[in-house]
């Protein structure tokens, strides 16, 4: 019989609660390689679904003084992943404000950055697209129930 194949994903940089102590310890090298995948938008989702399970679990590890790896989490694009993806990334952030509320702050002011983007951006297609107003349809209502 065939045993099943067991993918192996492969971060660069090691597991991130070593990266935190090396960067607590004066050495930024890997937290910055951490940060430079989590970054990329070409991420697969397999080592991106890695580092957010690893983020998950060392939550309570991720100070004020790491917050550049939480920035870094909470501007990813969010939007576009597939659903087990967007849950994982919830349950990190969640993780991560339960565990450690200064980063509360962060995630509040980004999470409002995003509704006012879209409202922006809402405003600004309505003043492309002329509104469609009852006096410019003409006759069209009124003969409507004449017949």
């Amino acid at each position: 019989m065939d045993s099943p194949q067991i993918e192996k994903v492969v971060a660069f940089g090691g597991k991130i609660y070593n990266c935190l102590n090396e960067y607590d310890n004066g050495n930024k090298d890997a937290f910055n390689v951490i940060i430079d995948q989590l970054s990329d938008p070409l991420l697969d989702y397999k080592v991106l679904m890695k580092l957010l399970k690893e983020i998950e679990s060392c939550a309570p590890l991720i100070t004020k003084d790491h917050g550049k790896i939480f920035k870094t989490l909470l501007s990813l694009a969010f939007d576009d992943f597939p659903d087990l993806v967007l849950d994982n990334w919830i349950r990190s952030v969640l993780s991560v404000i339960t565990s450690q509320p200064v980063h509360l702050r962060l995630a509040l002011s980004t999470m409002v950055m995003c509704f006012k983007r879209k409202s922006q951006y809402l405003s600004k297609l309505t003043e492309v697209i002329p509104t469609l107003r009852l006096a410019e349809i003409g006759d069209g209502f009124e003969t409507l129930g004449s017949d």
